[in-house]
């Protein structure tokens, strides 16, 4: 725990002060009485002592008062607490190869179809984006909850151009490292 104006903690030195007066105080009101009436007669004119209890307002004043102090101090207190999600980035090469038709009906429809599949799965606690790369690497679905929009971004991938894998991965690592920057959690970053 730390606090925001430690130096209002000094304030505490006051409770126990006032404490102390508050009993010279009550020590002095009982001498008090004595030099103005007889203590033998006291009995007679008051029919029980005013007992312990009279000594509780001033105790519960003290503590507020040390709470006071204390909270004005602003007090902060950092608590880790392990949260279990993620942020998933499917990066889909589109390039023309992906057109082959050694798997069928075709690489990008395998693909599309294994990364619906995928999506399925995975728990709906985790973020679930898309890159997509040909020449060059593009954020088609930024990471969302959302798995409908997905799940269009992923049918809305065409294939055309080269091949920049390096490019994806770098795209991808990044897109899942501002996601972790922005939510102020650190969750794991998967690239598949």
């Amino acid at each position: 725990m730390r606090f925001e104006w430690p130096l209002v903690l000094l304030g505490l030195a006051v409770v126990p002060l006032l404490a102390v007066a508050y009993w010279s105080w009550d020590r002095g009101r009982t001498q008090a009485a004595a030099r103005f009436a007889n203590p033998a007669l006291l009995p007679n004119l008051v029919d029980r002592s005013p007992g312990r209890l009279r000594h509780l307002p001033v105790a519960v004043f003290l503590v507020a008062l040390a709470a006071m102090v204390v909270g004005v101090a602003r007090p902060h207190a950092t608590i880790s607490e392990p949260r279990e999600e993620a942020t998933v980035i499917l990066a889909m090469d589109i390039s023309r190869s992906m057109t082959a038709t050694d798997i069928r009906p075709s690489r990008l429809a395998s693909a599309k179809a294994a990364a619906e599949s995928f999506l399925k799965q995975v728990p709906d606690k985790f973020r679930v984006g898309v890159v997509s790369f040909a020449d060059r690497a593009v954020v088609t679905v930024p990471p969302t909850a959302d798995r409908t929009v997905v799940a269009a971004g992923l049918d809305a991938l065409r294939p055309g151009g080269g091949t920049a894998i390096g490019d994806a991965v770098s795209l991808s690592a990044q897109l899942g490292q501002r996601q972790r920057t922005t939510d102020g959690a650190v969750p794991p970053t998967a690239v598949a």
